[in-house]
This record gives structure tokens, C-alpha cells and sequence, in this order.
């Protein structure tokens, strides 16, 4: 199993066949494919400037082929891994939250998540699909947020004023403002 581990496997047809991959990752356990996951993260990380050729060639036909389409194997131990899957794909945001709109899940402890979609600079360039990814991730009972969604927020209003009347954004805005933010 620890071959599936490895993105550059998932393209070797001497190594596994699409069915073998796609037969495999059914049964792997979450915490699999959490590390399956957390290895897509990393190889977009790894990719530097060719992040978005790598989400599009390898990580999205990944996940659209060979990664499994059941709602049990929502990463319930480990809800950020989808979120900053979506950071890690750079320009590609928007394409890989809608791909994995499904998996995303309340993040109990968002504050790494929100301070990596900060640094990213991603709520300038795509402000609505940055607001739906926070609207997702931060519940209404989070017991703290840090500085960066109110960074995060105030960039999305500066790239469109048209979404400080959303419903989502007034949510997260009360909610930053709840914590003197």
C-alpha cells in the first residue's frame, strides 16, 4: 500500500492499473487516505510555478478517476486536508474547490487553514470562491479566530463590494466580529 502513497505511481501502468488504484483506494482506511491527501498537497507544493499544470494533469484526473466517490470516506479525523489541498492549487482554486466541494467539512481549529489562505493572496484573485471555502470551514460555534479572517475578508470586499451583501460574508463578518476582529 505505501506505493499508493506516492503520486508518481498513480501514472505507472507496469506498476497498477487504473482499476488496481481505483479497487485499492475503496479499501484503504482514512487514515490512507488522509496520507494520500496530505501527498497530493505536498506534490503541489513541491511543483512551485507548475502547481496549476499539476493540479490539472495529475491531481484532478486523479481525483476524478481513481479517488473514492462515497461520502463515508469523508476525512472526518482530519477535515483541513481538503481545504489546504484547494490552497495548494495556486490559481487552480476555484477548479479545486468545486472538485472537492463535497469533502470539505467544518474545520473545528480553522486557524492554520484561514492563516494559509491569508498568505496565499487567494481572496484578491478569487474572492467568492475564497468566501464559500470559509463559509464551509468556520462554524457558527468556532471558539476563536485569529487576525487572518479578518485579512481574508477584507480582501474579498476590496476585490468585489458586491459580496459584503452576502450572506455568507455578513455570517463570517459577525463571527470575526464577535471575537474583536
Amino acid at each position: 500500500m505505501a506505493g499508493l502513497k506516492c503520486p508518481r505511481n498513480w501514472e505507472r501502468p507496469d506498476i497498477f492499473t487504473t482499476e488496481d488504484l481505483v479497487s485499492a483506494y475503496k479499501k484503504l482506511p482514512l487514515d490512507g487516505l488522509y496520507e494520500s491527501v496530505n501527498s497530493l498537497k505536498l506534490a503541489l507544493d513541491s511543483a512551485g510555478e507548475n502547481r496549476e499544470n499539476y493540479w490539472k494533469n495529475r491531481v484532478l484526473p486523479f481525483l476524478e478517476t481513481i479517488w473514492p466517490k462515497s461520502k463515508d470516506k469523508t476525512l472526518i479525523n482530519h477535515p483541513e486536508s481538503f481545504a489546504l489541498l484547494c490552497i495548494a492549487a495556486g490559481y487552480e482554486f476555484p477548479s479545486a474547490v468545486k472538485k472537492v466541494r463535497g469533502y470539505l467539512q467544518v474545520i473545528p481549529e480553522p486557524y492554520y487553514v484561514i492563516h494559509r489562505l491569508h498568505q496565499s493572496g487567494l481572496s484578491d484573485n478569487f474572492p467568492k470562491d475564497v468566501l464559500l471555502l470559509l463559509s464551509i470551514i468556520v462554524s457558527n460555534d468556532v471558539i476563536f479566530l485569529p487576525q487572518d479572517i479578518r485579512e481574508c475578508l477584507n480582501a474579498i470586499i476590496n476585490a468585489d463590494s458586491t459580496l459584503e451583501k452576502d450572506t455568507d460574508f455578513i455570517k463570517l463578518d459577525a463571527l470575526a466580529r464577535k471575537f474583536n476582529i
